[in-house]
C-alpha cells in the first residue's frame, strides 16, 4: 500500500460530541469508525443518531432526497430525517410487512414509495398519506418520479406513467416482450430495457419514443449518460457507448464477463464492474481503451471522486484509489457501516448507516 496522501474522507467525533438519539444499550452512543482516523482525515461530524430498530429488524434502503434522508426497514417502516440537523421528522409503517417496497423517491414535498401493485404518496415532512394509487400494471421496481409523474415498467412489457395527483394514466408504451428492469432517468431521457435485448429511449413527460437500439442480450443494469453518450451495460459481456441523440453505437467494449451493474461516470472517469472478474476504468471518449483494471475491487461500489482520489465502499471499508493508475492509496475502516451515501460524486457530505439504524453525517472541512 502506498503512503497516505492528504485525504478527505470520513471522520469521527469524541463521544461527548455525538448528538442525536442514544442507543438502547445503556452505554451511550458508539462510534461508527475508529477515532484514531480522525487525526488523518478531513471531514467533520455534524451529527449522529440512532433509530433504535428492533433487534430482528434492519435497514433495507437509504436514499438522500434533497434535504431529507429517507430509510426503509424490512418491516416496511419508513423514517424521514432532516438531513441538515439529524432530527427524526417521522417514522411509521407504510404498508404490511409482506409487501415488497421500492426505493423511496421524491417530487417536491411528496414522498413516493411503491409496491408491485400500489403507490403510496405521503407528505415528506409529516408522513401524512396524501393518496394510495392502484397501479395499472404490475411494477418491476422503483419507478422514475419526475414532474408530477411516476413511470413504471411492467414485466409484461408495458412502460406506463401515472399522475401523482390523480393516479390517471398520462402515457404508456407496449413492447413485445417483458421489461428486464425498472426504468431510469439519465441525460434527460427515460431509458428502459427489455428481455429481448432492446434499449428504449423516451421523453419523460410525453412518453414519446426517441429511439430504440438492439443489443445481443438483455440489459438488467441501468444505463449511465454523459453529455453526448449513454453507456449501456449488457449481459452479452459488452458495454455500449451510444449517442444520446439517436442511439447509434459509437463504440463497444468487449468484457470478460456479464455486465449486471451500472457504470459510474464523473469528471472524465468511467468505471464498469465486470461480474466475477474486475473493476475497469475506461476512457469515456473511447470505451475500447482500458486505463486500468483491478480484480480486488470487483465488488466495490464507487462513492465519490475527490481530486485524483476515488472512494469506493467494500466490505466495511472506504477504499481510496488513485484515479490515474488504480493503485490503492489507503483505506478507512467503517466497521459495521453498510450504507454510504454522498451528496455529490465530487466530494460531498457523507452519510454512514449501520443496518441497526445508527446514522452519522460527516461534512468536508
Amino acid at each position: 500500500m502506498k503512503h497516505w496522501h492528504c485525504l478527505t474522507a470520513v471522520v469521527v467525533m469524541a463521544i461527548g460530541l455525538l448528538g442525536g438519539c442514544q442507543g438502547g444499550d445503556g452505554n451511550g452512543p458508539r462510534l461508527l469508525v475508529d477515532p484514531l482516523d480522525a487525526q488523518q482525515l478531513g471531514y467533520t461530524v455534524d451529527w449522529q443518531i440512532d433509530l433504535a430498530l428492533p433487534e430482528q429488524s434492519q435497514l433495507m434502503y437509504a436514499e438522500l432526497l434533497g434535504d431529507r434522508l429517507v430509510t426503509v426497514e424490512d418491516q416496511n417502516i419508513v423514517s424521514v430525517i432532516d438531513a441538515d440537523n439529524g432530527d427524526i421528522l417521522w417514522r411509521h409503517q407504510v404498508t404490511r410487512p409482506t409487501d415488497q417496497l421500492s426505493r423511496p423517491q421524491r417530487d417536491g414535498d411528496r414522498l413516493v414509495i411503491s409496491s408491485q401493485r400500489r403507490a403510496y404518496v405521503l407528505n415528506i415532512d409529516d408522513g401524512e398519506i396524501q393518496s394510495i394509487i392502484d397501479l395499472l400494471h404490475v411494477s418491476l421496481g422503483t419507478p422514475v418520479v419526475h414532474n408530477g409523474l411516476m413511470i413504471h415498467a411492467s414485466p409484461r412489457g408495458v412502460l406506463f406513467a401515472q399522475e401523482l395527483d390523480s393516479g390517471l394514466l398520462a402515457w404508456d408504451f407496449q413492447v413485445d416482450v417483458g421489461f428486464a428492469s425498472a426504468p431510469t432517468l439519465t441525460g434527460g431521457r427515460i431509458f428502459a430495457t427489455d428481455l429481448g435485448g432492446n434499449v428504449w429511449s423516451f421523453d419523460p413527460l410525453e412518453g414519446t419514443l426517441r429511439w430504440t437500439r438492439a443489443v445481443a442480450e438483455p440489459v438488467v443494469a441501468h444505463p449511465e449518460a454523459g453529455e453526448r453518450l449513454v453507456y449501456v451495460p449488457s449481459t452479452d459481456y459488452s458495454l455500449y457507448a451510444m449517442r444520446l441523440s439517436n442511439g447509434s453505437v459509437q463504440a463497444r467494449h468487449y468484457a470478460t464477463g456479464s455486465l449486471d451493474r451500472s457504470p459510474f461516470l464523473v469528471n472524465g472517469l468511467l468505471l464498469q464492474a465486470v461480474s466475477d472478474d474486475a473493476m475497469l476504468s475506461l476512457n469515456p471518449e473511447d470505451i475500447r481503451e482500458v486505463r486500468w483494471r483491478s480484480e480486488e475491487l470487483v465488488d466495490a461500489r464507487p462513492i465519490q471522486v475527490r481530486g485524483t482520489t476515488l472512494d469506493l465502499y467494500q466490505d466495511g471499508q472506504l477504499i481510496h484509489i488513485d484515479t490515474g493508475d488504480g493503485s490503492e492509496i489507503g483505506a478507512t475502516d467503517l466497521g459495521n457501516v453498510r450504507h454510504v451515501l454522498s451528496t455529490s460524486r465530487t466530494g460531498g457530505t457523507l452519510y454512514l448507516l449501520q443496518l441497526n439504524g445508527r446514522i452519522l453525517k460527516a461534512s468536508p472541512r
